[in-house]
């Protein structure tokens, strides 16, 4: 055992030092003992518009680096706190079910998991022995927890002790676009989460417009308080309609 370097052991200090100037916790530490280095400061909290930062990680599909998988690629990105959970199983099956769907959108599907690597595989496996679905997307191992802390996304339970579920979904630029918090009971809307893709892969293709409440694709859109008449009729022409000075529907 290290003998710690008492005051007496202190070296003389330089002319015009004050002897009392540095903490008596500098020479009670062991002889040898780095310095204590200061606490890094945790990352921001992503918010909308965030480019999301870039990870190496190990998944089911082997190494893993989330800028050159998902970059030129709409992401949904979810996270599971357990293994073999009811509510997890019935949404990785959601997911599997409507790969088409996510297809048709270019959308990559991927899971971070709070849990080793060797879970993952077990769970799937059994997924596909119970229901005869693949789940067909990378899982990724991070057990204690550091790699969502370290991009921002959040804690992984709530001021109750209770696990939260977020998912995330990143456009082809790895930006931040919309986040969603779930408690451990409630099963994620697996058609809300399509939805909200296509939505914002539509307001990224039409100039002006914004989404109504609960729209769905073929329903009318919203011209943008910004976008001046002149500027509509200029994009759309005859399909736009004035309501009311402030609500404007575009049948596109």
């Amino acid at each position: 055992m290290r003998s710690p370097v008492l005051l007496s052991d202190r070296p003389p200090t330089l002319a015009g030092e004050d002897a009392f100037d540095t903490p008596a916790e500098v020479f009670l530490r062991p002889a040898g003992a780095a310095a204590p280095q200061p606490a890094r400061p945790a990352p921001a909290p992503l918010t909308l518009g965030d480019v999301v930062p870039d990870f190496t990680a190990n998944s089911t599909a082997g190494p893993f680096r989330l800028h050159d998988w998902a970059a030129g690629h709409w992401t949904h990105v979810f996270t599971q706190p357990e293994p073999f959970h009811p509510v997890g199983t019935s949404e990785l099956m959601g997911i599997a079910r409507h790969r088409k769907d996510f297809d048709a959108l270019g959308v990559r599907n991927l899971c971070i998991a709070n849990y080793a690597l060797h879970f993952q595989s077990a769970w799937a496996h059994s997924i596909t022995n119970a229901f005869g679905l693949s789940l067909g997307f990378p899982q990724i191992e991070d057990p204690d927890g550091t790699l969502l802390a370290a991009i921002g996304i959040g804690a992984a339970k709530d001021r109750t002790g209770q696990a939260i579920r977020t998912s995330l979904v990143i456009d082809p630029m790895l930006r931040l676009r919309i986040a969603f918090d779930y408690p451990v009971n409630l099963g994620r809307s697996i058609r809300e989460t399509l939805r909200v893709i296509e939505g914002l892969q539509t307001a990224e293709e039409l100039r002006g417009i914004c989404l109504p409440a609960d729209w769905e694709d073929g329903e009318p859109l919203l011209l943008s308080p910004e976008t001046t008449a002149t500027a509509a009729d200029s994009s759309y022409r005859d399909i736009w309609t004035a309501v009311t000075p402030w609500y404007r529907t575009v049948d596109v």
